[in-house]
């Protein structure tokens, strides 16, 4: 009776929605009243029953961005949620672990009471569950301890949960009245909104770019053309590529995966077509190709941009006959496969230059999906630093290291040549240098990207010679050495015109936006303190 007095009055505004807006906020506000809370927010568990999903919010974050929370499966389980799988409630105070300090940090930005609950609809068989599909949880952040009665709260909430589920459909059938009736392609529409979802699972992110990569691959996926994916080293095409295998009507098949830049000449004609025994001097027995063994999958060729080009027009017949014959064979055997290639470099150019054959580059590219470097996804360098962080505590079972607002800034300023892998090398180190806290400084990602963008400590000389600099590349490569100059010659420029970016930018005969990402990225001076205005001569 107490608890139906409790929900009686909350239940009115959901009964009175006509909106799927106003629905979800009375159940936000609903909340916060039985739990006299400063903020809530709601989560649901997936379809896949392996993440819990915003549902509804107050007080806090718009549901937009509140994050998703893992259940173990995919992604790290945190301890508050790994505490609802086994018990119906948690509760930490002001002073709670870091770890549970660091989840409610991320929900809320108040301090407080860290109050979470699991959600049990009423009526259901047995004892409650471990978290599952459907489940839902809310976390609310208090001014003061929970109530002893909190259970008797969980139950109203539980109550107040089931009626938002049963008047969730009538709600958007009634808003949605006037529509026209949904159709075929709609549908397809929202199964790919549905893939992009699970996509986001593996191929993280929350910029528009990355948002639109995965629509593209889910897209993609159910069509059994060839594909070609294009982009930087380091943005995940190989990824990208297992994304559409694993989506794909042929997920149950194999999946082969071959670089071409990574096997002599002599050695990619076998390794992709396979032998027959005594077919060449050591050829001791017969080996089945990677064509072969892709038969039924996908078949993933990377950096086909250096394929020899004899071999170019032996994989254009197989595309066009479905055909193959390992050396030293008398007949040709049937081969089913689905090609994904990759590549960084231009294949248009390289048709126009004569090294790539344009009729294999129209049989390849029948689609072609372009991933985006990550300079060009706004707001992802923080999200996936975090993340790599959040992973690598989670293989390492310590606790997550954060990172300080300056760190962050230097971060964000940095051009990341090397796109997510070179992120992702950067956290590692920042992780391992920061022994002596929880949290990573500007100064520590200074000394990380520093090392990363130079390799080497600069020679004492301020103007090597050519045997210093062939001794530098002999050791360290072309890439490396030309970087190393580039960093002597900035930090020079820098001591010349004591900091004045606008002068540097005019006597290097480069823009200044070009400059400010040269000097991030070598941690040279700072943009706070050096200066630009203009000589008086209006230089």
């Amino acid at each position: 009776m107490l608890r139906r007095t409790m929900t009686a009055n909350l239940e009115r505004p959901l009964l009175e929605a006509r909106t799927s807006a106003r629905l979800h906020a009375a159940l936000a506000h609903g909340a916060m009243e039985l739990c006299e809370a400063q903020s809530v927010a709601f989560y649901v568990v997936d379809a896949t029953g392996r993440t819990l999903r915003p549902l509804a919010s107050e007080g806090t974050y718009a549901v937009g961005k509140l994050p998703d929370l893992g259940l173990g499966w995919d992604r790290q389980q945190s301890d508050v949620v790994a505490a609802l799988q086994t018990s119906v409630m948690f509760a930490q105070g002001p002073s709670a672990p870091e770890t549970a300090e660091t989840f409610r940090q991320q929900i809320f930005a108040t301090r407080g009471w860290l109050l979470a609950l699991r959600l049990e609809v009423p009526g259901s068989d047995g004892e409650p569950s471990m978290l599952k599909a459907g489940s839902g949880v809310l976390l609310a952040n208090l001014s003061a301890p929970p109530p002893r009665d909190m259970e008797l709260v969980r139950e109203a909430l539980s109550e107040l949960f089931d009626v938002f589920l049963k008047l969730r459909p009538l709600v958007d059938a009634y808003e949605h009245k006037d529509e026209p009736r949904v159709s075929q392609k709609e549908k397809q529409a929202e199964g790919w909104a549905r893939l992009n979802a699970a996509l986001a699972e593996r191929l993280v992110g929350t910029s528009a770019q990355v948002s639109e990569m995965r629509s593209q691959i889910a897209r993609y996926a159910t069509r059994d053309y060839c594909i070609l994916v294009q982009g930087e080293t380091g943005t995940g095409k190989e990824l990208a590529a297992r994304a559409l295998h694993r989506l794909s009507t042929r997920s149950g098949g194999p999946w082969v995966a071959e670089n071409c830049s990574a096997l002599p000449e002599n050695l990619i004609e076998s390794e992709l077509f396979g032998y027959e025994k005594g077919a060449f001097t050591g050829a001791d027995q017969a080996r089945e190709g990677l064509m072969m063994k892709a038969s039924g999958g996908t078949l993933f060729l990377d950096e086909i941009g250096d394929l020899p080009l004899s071999l170019q027009a032996k994989l254009l017949r197989v595309l066009q006959e479905r055909k193959i014959r390992p050396l030293g064979a008398r007949t040709e055997v049937e081969v089913d496969f689905r090609l994904i290639t990759a590549t960084h470099k231009d294949l248009r150019k390289a048709v126009e230059t004569g090294t790539f054959r344009a009729d294999l580059y129209h049989r390849i590219a029948q689609l072609t999906l372009k991933l985006p470097p990550l300079r060009d996804r706004f707001g992802d360098i923080t999200y996936l630093a975090r993340y790599f962080l959040s992973e690598m505590a989670a293989r390492e079972d310590q606790p997550v290291k954060l990172l300080s607002d300056d760190a962050l800034e230097r971060l964000e300023a940095h051009p990341f040549t090397g796109n997510i892998r070179e992120l992702q090398n950067c956290m590692i180190r920042a992780a391992l240098l920061a022994v002596d806290g929880s949290v990573i400084t500007g100064t520590i990602i200074d000394e990380v990207l520093h090392s990363l963008a130079v390799g080497t400590q600069p020679p004492a000389s301020s103007e090597p010679q050519a045997a210093t600099l062939d001794a530098q590349i002999g050791r360290s490569g072309l890439p490396d050495t030309l970087a190393l100059v580039e960093r002597d010659l900035l930090t020079r420029c820098h001591e010349q015109f004591a900091g004045n970016r606008q002068l540097m930018a005019s006597h290097l005969k480069i823009p200044r936006r070009t400059l400010a990402n040269k000097l991030a990225r070598y941690c040279i001076g700072s943009a706070d303190t050096d200066a630009t205005e203009p000589d008086p001569k209006g230089h």
